[in-house]
C-alpha cells in the first residue's frame, strides 16, 4: 500500500522535477505500472 507522502514524492519527482517514470521506479523502489497509475490519477490515496 502507498502512503500519501510516497505519491507525493512520485508525483513532485515527475511533474515538477520532470524525471522520467522508470528513474522514479529506480529511486523509490516502486513499479512502473505503480508510477504511471499515480502521475496519470489526481488520487492522493490508493
Amino acid at each position: 500500500m502507498l502512503v500519501v507522502e510516497t505519491i507525493g514524492k512520485m508525483r513532485r519527482a515527475h511533474f515538477s522535477q520532470g524525471r522520467s517514470i522508470k528513474q522514479i521506479c529506480r529511486d523509490l523502489h516502486v513499479s512502473r505500472e505503480v508510477v504511471r497509475k499515480v502521475v496519470r490519477s489526481n488520487a492522493t490515496e490508493f
